[in-house]
């Protein structure tokens, strides 16, 4: 899966929970934020998560 389908993802869960493991929340503090959307972005190699 792509980082921008998986950015897609990971904010419709934005603000809620998460269980240990999943793997939406790249901070490991247990909640889906805007942290983890900023980590994710980080982690792509094209300018806004570009598919091409």
């Amino acid at each position: 899966m792509s980082k921008k389908n998986d950015l897609s993802l990971l904010l419709a869960s934005k603000n809620m929970g998460a269980a240990i493991g999943d793997p939406k929340d790249l901070d490991y503090d247990g909640t889906i934020t805007a942290q983890d959307a900023r980590k994710l972005i980080s982690l792509c190699s094209r300018e806004r998560c570009a598919l091409n």
